[in-house]
C-alpha cells in the first residue's frame, strides 16, 4: 500500500512544473538523515517548506517548523494542528474534526 506522500508526490511535481517552481526533495528514513538533509539548505536557499504527510514526518515536525522559523520561509502542512505548533498555513482539513464526524452520536465530547 502506497502512502500518502506516495500518491501526493506526482501531483506536487506536475504542479511545480507548471508554475514554473524548483522541487527540491529529500528521500530520509529517520530523524538524523532530516538533520541533515534541512542542513544541506543553507539559509536563503529555499523559498518554502511543502510538508508531504508521513509517520516520520509527523513524529519529527518540530525540525521543519525550527527550520522554516529560522529561516523565516512559509511553511505548508496538511493538517491544522500544526498551524498551531508553528507552520504558517493549512492546505488539508482538520484530522481532529474529521475523526469526530464519523463518532457515534452517544459518545461524550472529546
Amino acid at each position: 500500500m502506497q502512502s500518502a506522500g506516495h500518491i501526493a508526490l506526482p501531483f506536487l511535481e506536475a504542479t511545480a512544473k507548471k508554475l514554473g517552481v524548483q522541487l527540491v526533495r529529500r528521500v530520509v528514513a529517520n530523524r538524523e538523515e532530516i538533520v541533515r538533509a534541512l542542513g544541506d539548505f543553507p539559509k536563503g536557499s529555499v523559498d518554502a517548506i511543502y510538508y508531504i504527510s508521513s509517520a516520520l514526518m509527523r513524529t519529527n515536525i518540530d525540525l521543519l517548523i525550527d527550520k522554516a522559523k529560522s529561516d523565516r520561509i512559509p511553511m505548508a502542512v496538511l493538517d491544522e494542528s500544526l498551524v498551531e505548533r508553528g507552520a504558517l498555513f493549512s492546505y488539508g482539513p482538520s484530522t481532529r474534526l474529521i475523526g469526530l464526524s464519523g463518532r457515534p452520536r452517544s459518545w461524550t465530547k472529546c
